[in-house]
């Protein structure tokens, strides 16, 4: 059977959208403070602006937290998070999610799978869980923790702040940009890449709000 997307829209500010239906959704937040739940299945979740709470739940879902202070929860899916403006507090879960915060000071968690998260404007915290995490500090004082697995870290934006990697158990790579190496500390890192030039793949962890932005 083919499910069929539709759309779900907040009456008013403050409200609460719960997509319990047997089809993926469109699901729209308001200005306001909303609590947003996805179905099972693959949803696109805009939150807008507004201090939101937005659970994923199943299948591979993209959410845009929009403007604000966010808190979003991927689902069990391959999930795409864009944080957007505010401090956003974004965690991944069982899929191999795509992470990304904004324009202020985000805290970016991976969840069990293969996960990519990366902070972006502001003095972010960046962490790894279990599985092989790609992760990303950005413009700012940043942290980045590695957590369980084969993890790569990345301090790449040539901001001059100090940052922190700390690799944690397994066999770590750090990526250090070759003119921010005095300023990063690492910790526990088996592997250390100094780099004098970001490529694509660095450029699109370093730079991820973009889509976030346009749509907040």
């Amino acid at each position: 059977m083919r499910l069929k997307a539709f759309a779900l829209t907040a009456a008013a500010a403050g409200a609460l959208v719960l997509a319990a239906v047997a089809a993926a959704a469109v699901i729209n937040g308001t200005p306001g403070d909303d609590v947003l739940r996805g179905t099972e299945h693959a949803d696109e979740i805009r939150a807008f602006a507004g201090n939101d709470q937005i659970y994923a739940r199943g299948g591979a879902d993209l959410v845009r937290a929009g403007t604000g202070n966010d808190g979003t929860r991927a689902g069990g899916g391959n999930d795409l998070v864009y944080g957007g403006g505010g401090n956003d507090v974004i965690a991944g879960a069982d899929g191999n999610d795509r992470l990304y915060g904004g324009s202020d000071s985000d805290t970016v968690a991976g969840g069990e799978g293969n996960d990519r998260a990366a902070g972006n404007k502001g003095g972010d915290v960046v962490s790894g869980d279990g599985g092989n995490d790609s992760l990303f500090g950005g413009w700012g004082p940043d942290r980045v923790y590695g957590g369980g697995g084969n993890d790569e870290l990345h301090a790449l934006a040539a901001d001059g702040d100090p940052d922190l990697l700390n690799c944690g158990p397994g066999h770590d790579t750090a990526f250090v940009l070759r003119g921010e190496r005095p300023r990063t500390q690492l910790v526990g890192c088996e592997v250390v890449v100094v780099v004098d030039t970001l490529t694509a793949d660095q450029e699109e962890g370093e730079n991820s709000d973009a889509d976030a932005e346009a749509d907040g």
